[in-house]
């Protein structure tokens, strides 16, 4: 991993413990920010293909969870919804 790559993670990564084992994470906000830092040479090819694929399933739960949400009617209100003043 390149040096920048490197340093974003040491910047943005989080401790989760996943089936007992401690592991380094990126939250979901910060995983684009990582795959714009990687180089080619960085990751074998067969890797970076999976984190790409990680990440486009990342996107479509984010953006079902949206949805879902929103047909729930539990989108959060505009301003004027909660009678605010709106400009």
């Amino acid at each position: 991993m390149n040096d920048r790559a490197r340093a974003y993670v040491l910047q943005h990564a989080v401790l989760l413990e996943i089936d007992g084992v401690p592991e380094l994470s990126l939250p979901l906000d910060k995983i684009q920010g990582f795959l714009d830092l990687i180089q080619p040479s960085d990751v074998p090819p067969d890797k970076l293909q999976t984190l790409y694929a990680m990440q486009a399933e990342l996107v479509e739960t984010i953006r079902a969870q949206f949805a879902q949400r929103d047909l729930a009617g539990t989108a959060n209100p505009t301003k004027a919804d909660r009678g605010g003043a709106s400009h």
